[in-house]
């Protein structure tokens, strides 16, 4: 019996390691050290940007949601500029919530990660482009579904307003 007892507190905190969101060792090659391969195929999620082009020093809406009827437990996103700097902050938007991950400086949301690994369908949260912001930016994230499944490091460019 207590060797029944101790298996299932493995497969508990196994299953829970992450649930209050990525670690920073993740800020550099943005894998959830969850001990699997990342998934090759394309994410059945999407991002989107409101609007779809920034200007320096605006607010740019950021959305990650699924396309199919499966939902995400958690994510990493980050913004890096063409010399791969971390670049921009993140702030709440409506009810979403997320933990900040202090990638560079701990005092800055550069990098945002879940706060639960509750079944998620869309999160949005504000990106503020840098006041000197200049050139494309790139949108990187990691999207888990399962504890086992998840795309790591996924790209996405989002130009500046000419």
């Amino acid at each position: 019996m207590l060797m029944i007892v101790g298996l299932l507190s493995l497969c508990f905190n196994y299953g829970q390691s992450m649930s209050e969101g990525a670690p920073i060792t993740a800020c550099g090659d943005m894998f959830p050290s969850h001990g699997f391969p990342t998934q090759y195929t394309s994410p059945p999620y999407k991002i989107t940007f409101e609007p779809p082009e920034y200007s320096p020093g605006q607010d740019i809406k950021v959305s990650l949601e699924k396309t199919t009827k499966l939902g995400f437990k958690g994510f990493l996103l980050m913004f890096r500029d063409s010399d791969d700097f971390i670049t921009g902050s993140f702030k709440k938007h409506g009810e979403d919530e997320f933990n900040s991950v202090a990638c560079d400086n701990p005092d800055d949301t550069v990098a945002i990660t879940h706060v639960s690994s509750a079944v998620k369908k869309k999160v949005s949260f504000i990106w503020k482009a840098p006041d000197d912001a200049s050139g494309p930016v790139t949108l990187k994230w990691t999207v888990v579904q399962e504890y086992g499944m998840y795309w790591v490091d996924q790209q996405i460019t989002l130009n500046e307003a000419e």
